[in-house]
C-alpha cells in the first residue's frame, strides 16, 4: 500500500526528531549542553534534516511543527530544564526559520542559491561559540541596584543580620519552572557567618549557601559557598555585596551581584541572564522594604541598573 504524503511527512518528522535527540545526547555526553552547539547547532541540524525529507512547499510548516514537538518532548524529559527550554525556544524557532528560508529560497531560484545558502555560514560559525577553545565572549557579569528605605542605617544593619524572609510572590517572569525560595536560615554580619536559602525545584528541594568574607563600616560582602540548585546550570553566583549609608531620614542601600554566565551564545543569553538576575535582586530588596510597617512602604523607592563587567 502506498503511503500518503502526510504519512511520509509524519515519518520524516519522527525520524528527524529521533536523530536530533541522538545529537542532543552526544552533546550532553561531551559536556557541550551549555554551548552554542546546543542552542544553534542542534535546531539547525533538525531544520536541515526536515527540509531534506520534506516537500519544498511545506518545509517551513513541517520544520516549525517538528521543532515544537522536540521542545515539548524535551520539557517532559528534562523537568527542571524546562526553564532553559522556555528561554531558548525563541532562539530555536529563529534558527529553524533562517535555515528553512535559506534552503527554500535556493530551491526556488533553481540555480544553486549560493547567496541564500551563504547565509548559513555565519550560523555555522555562531554554533561553535563555547565549543572551540578561546572562542567565547566574557562571561563575567554584574548587576547593581539600590533602594531608599525609610529606616535608619542602624535599624537596617540590625535587620540585615537576621535571616531574610521571602513572603511575597516572586516576579511573574521567574515563576514558570524557576526554583522558588521557600526557606532561609543563618544570621549575623561577621566574617564566617553564613546564609542559606532553600529552593523548591519541582518536587525536589535544593539549597544555596553564602558566607560573609568581608565586613566593614556600612558594607558586607558574601561569596558563594555552595549551589545545589538548577540555577548553577545557567549561571554561577560569585559575590554579593551590600552597602548602606544614612541619607536624610532614610538609608540608601546598594546591592551588587556578580555572576558568571554559563550559557552560549553570548548575544542571546547574556541579556536574558542579566534581566533574570536584575529581577531576583529587586525581589530581594523589595523583601527588605516589605519588612517595614505598612505605612512606611510607600516611601521606599527602587532604582536598578544592569552593568557589564569585562574580564
Amino acid at each position: 500500500m502506498r503511503l500518503s504524503d502526510k504519512r511520509w511527512q509524519l515519518i520524516g518528522i519522527i525520524a528527524a526528531v529521533t536523530a536530533a535527540s541522538l545529537v542532543y545526547r552526544a552533546l550532553y555526553a561531551g559536556g557541550l549542553e551549555q554551548t552554542s552547539a546546543m542552542f544553534i547547532g542542534l535546531p539547525a541540524f533538525l531544520a536541515l534534516l526536515l527540509v531534506v525529507v520534506g516537500r519544498p512547499q511545506t518545509s517551513m510548516g513541517v520544520a516549525m511543527m517538528a521543532t515544537t514537538l522536540a521542545l515539548l518532548i524535551s520539557g517532559i524529559i528534562l523537568s527542571e530544564g524546562m526553564v532553559c527550554i522556555l528561554m531558548a525556544a525563541p532562539l530555536f524557532y529563529l534558527v529553524t526559520f533562517l535555515v528553512v528560508f535559506a534552503v527554500e529560497r535556493s530551491r526556488a531560484k533553481n540555480r544553486g542559491g549560493r547567496v541564500e545558502l551563504a547565509l548559513l555560514l555565519p550560523l555555522a560559525a555562531f554554533s561553535l561559540e563555547g565549543v572551540l577553545p578561546g572562542f567565547e565572549f566574557s562571561r563575567d557579569e554584574r548587576v547593581e541596584m539600590e533602594i531608599l528605605l525609610p529606616m535608619s542605617a542602624i535599624e537596617f544593619e540590625a535587620a540585615l543580620g537576621e535571616p531574610p524572609v521571602f513572603d511575597e510572590p516572586v516576579p511573574w517572569a521567574l515563576r514558570p519552572g524557576f526554583p522558588r525560595p521557600v526557606r532561609t536560615s543563618g544570621r549575623g554580619l561577621e566574617v564566617g557567618d553564613q546564609r542559606q536559602v532553600d529552593f523548591a525545584a519541582g518536587d525536589d528541594m535544593a539549597s544555596m549557601r553564602f558566607e560573609i568574607v568581608d565586613r566593614g563600616e556600612g558594607r558586607v560582602r558574601m561569596a558563594l559557598e555552595r549551589d545545589e540548585t538548577p540555577i548553577a546550570h545557567w549561571l554561577t553566583w560569585k559575590e554579593t555585596r551590600i552597602t548602606w549609608a544614612q541619607e536624610g531620614d532614610g538609608t540608601l542601600v546598594r546591592l551588587t551581584l556578580d555572576f558568571r554566565r554559563e550559557l552560549d551564545p553570548f548575544w542571546y543569553f547574556a541579556p536574558l541572564e542579566r534581566g533574570a538576575v536584575k529581577m531576583a535582586g529587586e525581589y530581594l530588596l523589595e523583601s527588605m522594604a516589605n519588612a517595614l510597617p505598612a505605612e512606611n512602604r510607600s516611601r521606599s523607592t527602587l532604582h536598578s541598573a544592569i552593568l557589564y563587567r569585562p574580564n
